[in-house]
């Protein structure tokens, strides 16, 4: 009997919890006391709950959630098409109506359909440009500032949906603006005046107002590389970051952090001076760009509460998995295809980048959901309309999917059931260049993909060596615990030599078996070892993507004492 009772007990935590803590909530949320400064604005898009504002934190702290290196962050929301829209007419200003063949035909009247059949669409809600405070500091204008805090980071918006502020008189009082970024002359803003970057139009031209404000951002980027071709360091990627399945503001940003600065220690750690790959990695210095996007379901938390978390997951995986497919069908399929591309074809730039031995490339990194939003938008440019398409093929010129949670075959053009070795009819889609893939047979969140062959599934690197449908389409290899790249026999390559650019009769994407590299459990995640990507190991495999050159210089031989570029068995 007492068993039965301890039994019935543990069975009713979980509703007691979700009970409690929806009457705490409840209790928390009839107090009176003074309104949050940006309640007014977000209320015009229904954003003003808790767990909304977990979606633009930025907002609320652009000082305190920051990049701790200069870039850009885009930050995503999903807000109902009641408030924002869009209506046909603006989305066929942007995408197309009908694609030219069958398969294209279905995916994008799939894509369309949920920009006009759900309640809710994704659109940019804020873009933060952050720049380093210094000797000099990286504005446009190049202008000198002298900070007390050395190596200090600031923050200021280009672009904010939250603070209407044109509106107002120039002696009107009322609570102090988000601080807007100059001009991309050095100018400074007046938020008074119509169509300063916090005045922004009705609700119902949010969704249109965000994609032009991509537009902004590609200006200011622009001139942050022009400005550095005149010294001897300058950019050399555009790298655009998407993090993965339930990770909201604040946590994106701690992983982008951690990322990033595990490939700058990556990039500067080569201590063997006559190594002509560590010479030509330490030139790499990307413009960082990175996306956050509501990947967190709405009623996770509240279920997590209860104890329910397992079962929230699981249900808001397939929610999920189409919300990532949106936003690489819109806002990222804008930036990338349209805004970032217009940077890489600007012929001035490309002139001044040459004479420092440069040729800019776009380098997408996404983890989980994160990197199938990104495979998405990479295969989106054929959706824009012919007015939107910048010269050239657009795309990424790398794309790094990191425990990538989608199917393998997005990747492809072409009947996979009709494929044979013979008579191939898959082709590497448009929109990619140099694909990576990783794999491991620790992570046990893209499993849960029953219904389909996931690229961070283990399962997934086997069937590309074993699959007719896949052969010769796939360069298999190995990811050691080092973050080196090896050969399927277990000899060390660079990465770059193993992930050639598509070319006739060579394999066009490398599949890193990571399953001695990617193989612990990340702290306060689940999945098993599919969130074991920001340790140096990472930060080594992407430096080494970056940097083109395909040999190991001075790297061989068994006496040689091995740098972050270095290691080897």
């Amino acid at each position: 009997m007492v068993g039965a009772v301890r039994t019935l007990h543990r069975a009713a935590r979980p509703l007691g919890g979700l009970i409690a803590g929806t009457v705490v909530a409840a209790i928390l949320a009839g107090c009176n006391g003074p309104e949050n400064r940006l309640v007014k604005e977000e209320k015009v898009y229904d954003a003003d709950s808790f767990l909304s504002r977990n979606l633009h934190p930025t907002v609320h702290f652009p000082s305190g959630l920051t990049l701790n290196f200069p870039g850009y962050v885009v930050g995503i929301e999903k807000i109902s098409r009641s408030i924002i829209g869009p209506d046909p007419a603006v989305v066929n200003k942007y995408l197309i109506e009908h694609a030219a063949n069958a398969d294209d035909e279905d995916d994008l009247q799939n894509l369309r359909g949920k920009l006009f059949r759900e309640p809710k669409a994704m659109t940019v809600t804020q873009i933060l440009r952050y720049a380093s405070i210094g000797a000099k500091s990286p504005q446009p204008d190049g202008t000198p500032v002298t900070s007390s805090l050395p190596g200090r980071i600031d923050a200021c918006f280009l672009y904010s949906i939250y603070e209407k502020r044109g509106d107002l008189k120039p002696e009107a009082t009322g609570p102090a603006p988000s601080r807007p970024c100059p001009a991309v002359n050095g100018k400074a803003i007046n938020v008074t005046e119509k169509g300063n970057p916090l005045d922004v139009p009705a609700p119902v031209h949010a969704w249109e107002h965000g994609l032009k404000a991509l537009d902004r951002l590609a200006d200011y980027a622009k001139a942050d590389i022009a400005e550095s071709a005149k010294t001897d360091r300058p950019y050399t990627h555009l790298l655009v970051f998407a993090m993965g399945w339930n990770t909201d503001q604040f946590e994106a940003l701690r992983n982008f952090n951690s990322i990033a600065n595990e490939f700058a220690r990556a990039v500067e750690g080569c201590p063997v001076p006559n190594d002509n790959y560590c010479k030509a990695a330490h030139k790499i210095r990307p413009l960082v760009i990175v996306l956050t996007w509501p990947s967190l379901w709405d009623w996770s938390n509240l279920l997590a509460v209860g104890g329910f978390d397992a079962l929230a997951k699981l249900a808001s995986f397939p929610i999920k998995a189409s919300d990532a497919r949106e936003v690489g069908f819109g806002p990222a399929n804008y930036l990338i295809n349209k805004a970032l591309a217009k940077i890489v074809t600007d012929d001035d730039l490309k002139r001044d980048l040459k004479a420092k031995d440069v040729e800019l490339k776009v380098v997408g990194v996404g983890h989980s959901f994160g990197a199938r939003l990104l495979a998405q938008s990479a295969r989106s440019a054929r959706y824009l309309t012919p007015n939107q398409r910048t010269a050239g093929p657009g795309g990424l010129d790398i794309f790094f999917a990191l425990q990538g949670a989608f199917e393998i075959d997005r990747l492809f053009d072409g009947d996979g059931r009709r494929h044979s070795c013979i008579t191939p009819t898959r082709q590497l889609a448009a929109g990619f260049n140099r694909v990576v893939l990783t794999a491991s047979k620790g992570d046990g969140a893209v499993n849960l993909a029953f219904f389909g062959t996931y690229a961070g599934q283990h399962d997934g690197y086997l069937a590309s060596s074993k699959e007719a449908a896949y052969c010769e389409l796939f360069a298999q290899g190995i990811m050691d615990e080092n973050g080196a790249c090896l050969d399927k026999a277990g000899n060390r390559q660079t990465c770059a030599a193993l992930a050639p650019a598509p070319e006739k009769g060579r394999p066009r994407v490398l599949y890193l078996d990571a399953s001695d590299s990617i193989k612990y459990n990340t702290h306060r995640t689940g999945g098993g070892s599919h969130s074991d990507i920001y340790r140096e190991n990472v930060g080594r495999v992407l430096a080494n993507l970056l940097n083109s050159s395909d040999k190991l210089a001075n790297c061989e031989g068994k006496d040689v004492t091995f740098s972050a570029f270095c290691q080897g068995r």
